[in-house]
């Protein structure tokens, strides 16, 4: 991937990313507790195929969806015992990361 969204290192990084081509940018900001990194975007898939799920029965577009805490075994998330713990904090950084951009997509 040209321009990284997650972070690849285990320690927080909070620095800005912005990119730019031909007048176009992309600009991603991390929140306090840090950028997303790769292991957060398993939470994120998860996530998105639920959505897809409920559009594909005709269900509609839900406002959330759940997390069952499987997750963090299917994800290698914190230690047996705190695993449920560490899937909290794993949401903070994808939560609190924002993608701002100026590129136009169709209409």
């Amino acid at each position: 991937m040209e321009h990284p969204f997650y972070s690849l290192s285990k320690k927080p990084e909070t620095s800005i990313r912005r990119y730019e081509h031909n007048g176009n940018w992309l600009q991603i900001v991390p929140s306090v507790k840090g950028l997303a990194t790769i292991y957060d975007k398993d939470i994120l898939i998860s996530c998105i195929s639920q959505l897809m799920e409920k559009l594909k029965r005709n269900e509609g577009w839900a406002r959330g969806c759940g997390l069952p805490a499987m997750i963090c075994w299917s994800t290698r998330i914190g230690e047996r015992r705190k695993r449920t713990n560490a899937l909290c904090e794993a949401m903070d950084p994808l939560a609190g990361t924002r993608i701002t951009t100026n590129i136009r997509t169709d209409d």
